[in-house]
């Protein structure tokens, strides 16, 4: 569909504030070594999309399979739900959760083929350092809602990074 970005913010500048409103959250929640770590991969993430100089797509920015209703009954009907995170961003930043559940696997390949789009070598990495600050805003969010499930998650995908 066609869109046009009106935002007078650049995708980098919002990023950079992103990276630092859920930094500043973090004191407390995580150990300051982790949150030095992650701020180095935000910081790193940023030179690459300065460099990169994205421009935004439409984002659902939450898209996974528990925001999917399956219907198989005449064929199979997609629908997404869930459209509280949605707003304009950097395409491959809507990739990332999913790429999270299938990296590694042999899905990998199959999700990227049903994408319809690969990212290059460089947006891959820009999604490894960028899955730092996800994870990180994981565990804050669901240290200040109570949710341990979600908090073992992020944390999980801390470890793993």
């Amino acid at each position: 569909l066609p869109f046009t970005d009106n935002d007078p913010l650049p995708l980098l500048d919002a990023y950079k504030q992103r990276a630092d409103t859920w930094l500043a959250r973090a004191p407390g929640l995580i150990h300051s070594d982790l949150i030095a770590w992650v701020e180095e991969r935000a910081a790193e993430t940023a030179e690459l999309l300065k460099e990169m100089n994205p421009a935004r797509v439409p984002c659902h920015r939450d898209y996974t399979a528990r925001n999917w209703l399956v219907d198989v009954a005449d064929g199979v009907k997609l629908s997404v739900i869930d459209f509280e995170h949605a707003r304009p961003d950097f395409w491959l930043f809507d990739t990332e959760k999913l790429t999270v559940e299938v990296g590694g696997t042999g899905l990998e390949n199959a999700f990227w083929q049903g994408y319809g789009k690969r990212p290059t070598d460089a947006e891959k990495y820009v999604l490894e350092t960028h899955g730092a600050l996800t994870a990180l805003s994981t565990v804050v969010w669901a240290r200040e809602h109570g949710d341990t499930a979600f908090e073992a998650a992020g944390r999980k995908r801390l470890d793993r990074l």
